[in-house]
């Protein structure tokens, strides 16, 4: 999951970690979708433990975009798409299909079970809360493509801090 998972550890440091599936999800875009439900979920579930002072002084609402489930679901949609670009679930699951990216749907919900399973503080990374995420968080999705490799997602791309050039469309 380490492209994918740089997003999610975007996630976790703007919102966090998650809250409720109960099976594996077929298509990579569609888990990815949920984990997001699931960070917004585990953060209003955690919310009464939420200390500002620890977020540099942030309010719930505007750390997690909003006052509900869904706002935070949609303002987390809307800025992963800002930076991805409007048809990024749709090139996911095509790198999928196309054997640019290995996705492991038994490993993505091993990963976000353990992260449901996380106590509030260290969903919330406070009170020097910790948690160390099982291996598999590292095998849910897999970038395939070297550097220089033919790519049109930084999902693609198999080396840690490659990404995907919009111009030459390779990853470097």
């Amino acid at each position: 999951m380490k492209r994918h998972m740089r997003w999610s550890r975007v996630v976790a440091l703007a919102f966090a970690a998650c809250g409720g599936s109960s099976s594996p999800l077929a298509k990579l875009s569609d888990a990815f979708q949920e984990s997001i439900q699931r960070q917004c979920q585990k953060a209003f579930d955690c919310k009464s433990s939420y200390v500002a002072s620890m977020h540099q002084n942030q309010t719930f609402e505007n750390h997690y975009g909003g006052a509900t489930v869904d706002a935070c679901v949609n303002s987390l949609k809307t800025l992963i798409l800002t930076f991805q670009g409007p048809d990024y679930f749709t090139k996911l699951d095509a790198s999928v299909t196309a054997g640019r990216i290995k996705y492991n749907a038994d490993d993505y919900e091993t990963c976000f079970m353990a992260l449901e399973a996380e106590t509030c503080d260290q969903f919330f990374r406070q009170n020097g809360a910790t948690s160390t995420p099982p291996a598999a968080c590292d095998t849910a999705e897999v970038g395939l493509v070297a550097t220089g490799g033919a790519c049109t997602i930084d999902d693609d791309c198999a080396v840690d801090g490659d990404g995907c050039d919009s111009t030459a469309h390779t990853c470097g």
